[in-house]
């Protein structure tokens, strides 16, 4: 009998284990696509290996910028397909974006890529509104609100836009070295800055039930602003370890 992949430490059994000609690595099983950006990548953010415990793979989609992706340029799908389908050929079992303005480009890339398809963080939208009841509302803490169009929310299927609030980190003194790629941020002033905007957010609207941070370079802040303000707190790495979870089951071990 031939494996499908699957193994989960059953590597010693006595089978065949066959893969496509041209993969010459194995265990990746998430593939992240992200833009080429110039600052740190802090342990928490979606591309930073350490930010896992288990393996991810990142592939970078040549020649794409956030302003791009921010302006759903029609242009981008090409590389974004061929970046997508060459992790697909590389093993991987289901795929995200970094960034998320990859959210224009949601209903094309799940077509193209033939695995689960995660594109932006924002499809947790109706998911997490749905969860705190009608009277409560999500609170996106985006990069820049502006990229936050009505092709985002129909790509993303939320169908009703007064479930969410919104704010933006772009004005922020040291956001904007990330939005400008300076190539340096203070980490530490980075959270400060996070945590105000965080606690006034919630300030200004108390019917926030939880918070989303939509952008891929915010959640290594999440437990800082999770502490701030009493609200859970959802990115796209809590959305990378329940895709990861889903593709790669393990079984229960215990007794009854």
């Amino acid at each position: 009998m031939k494996s499908d992949g699957y193994l989960y430490g059953s590597h010693q059994l006595d089978e065949d284990h066959g893969v496509p000609k041209g993969r010459a690595i194995g265990g990746f099983s998430v593939g992240v696509l992200c833009i080429d950006s110039h600052y740190p990548m802090l342990p928490g953010n979606v591309v930073n290996g350490m930010t896992y415990g288990f393996p991810v793979l990142p592939e970078v989609v040549e020649g794409v910028t956030f302003k791009m992706l921010a302006a759903a340029n029609p242009e981008v799908m090409p590389s974004i397909a061929k970046a997508g389908q060459k992790l697909v050929r590389l093993g991987v079992r289901a795929i995200v974006g970094a960034c998320g303005s990859f959210a224009n480009y949601q209903k094309e890339a799940a077509a193209a890529f033939g695995v689960p398809t995660f594109m932006s963080i924002m499809m947790h939208v109706p998911l997490l509104a749905a969860s705190i009841g009608p009277n409560r509302k999500v609170g996106v803490i985006c990069a820049v609100r502006s990229a936050i169009t009505d092709r985002v929310l129909d790509q993303v299927s939320i169908a009703d836009p007064d479930r969410m609030v919104l704010c933006e980190a772009r004005d922020l003194p040291e956001f904007r070295n990330i939005v400008e790629g300076t190539g340096h941020f203070n980490s530490r002033r980075l959270e400060q800055e996070l945590v105000g905007l965080a606690q006034n957010f919630v300030r200004e609207h108390p019917e926030i039930g939880v918070i989303l941070l939509q952008c891929s370079d915010l959640p290594p802040y999440a437990a800082s602003i999770q502490q701030a303000t009493g609200r859970p707190v959802f990115d796209m790495t809590t959305l990378v370890h329940w895709v990861h979870k889903s593709v790669v089951r393990h079984p229960f071990d215990g007794y009854c």
